[in-house]
């Protein structure tokens, strides 16, 4: 089963930062761009998502703020080729580090009592200071690939 939250402005007119080390980190340049995906990728409009969970998170994130924080930018990447790879990237910015019980809090959101990834609900989350990226993608999917090492290219030539 497939959800599809709808069609959601992609782009916020303003430019959100973080800070990683008191280095400024836009975080929009953690974003895919077009010329950085596979042959055959395309970029979509509406999220997609296999579980509800996250595109409820996505959606009414505030309605966990006390239990997150607050999150003061939001913005995703629904990404899909014609073999079936197909899923969002969604991109949370919060005013100030997640805490342990509040990243607790999201896996059990969107995981279950697991707490981790299953073959039901494949998607990956990682916390980077302030901001939380969900790859809505099946297990093993490339766009997960190269989407988390570009993150984490970016952040390490930002820490030097």
């Amino acid at each position: 089963m497939l959800f599809v939250l709808g069609i959601v402005d992609l782009y916020a007119e303003e430019v959100s930062v973080l800070h990683q080390n008191h280095k400024t980190v836009i975080i929009d340049s953690l974003k895919l761009r077009e010329n950085e995906l596979p042959k055959g990728y395309k970029f979509g409009k509406d999220i997609f998502c296999k579980n509800i969970q996250p595109a409820m998170l996505y959606k009414e994130h505030n309605l966990y703020g006390a239990l997150i924080g607050e999150a003061i930018k939001k913005d995703f990447q629904s990404i899909s080729n014609e073999n079936g790879d197909a899923g969002s990237i969604l991109y949370f910015q919060f005013k100030k580090r997640v805490e342990e019980s509040g990243k607790e809090f999201i896996k059990g959101l969107i995981w279950g009592e697991n707490s981790q990834p299953t073959k039901q609900h494949p998607e990956s989350i990682e916390f980077f200071e302030d901001v939380m990226v969900i790859w809505c993608f099946e297990q093993g999917s490339l766009i997960y690939k190269l989407s988390r090492e570009k993150i984490l290219l970016y952040l390490e030539m930002q820490t030097k």
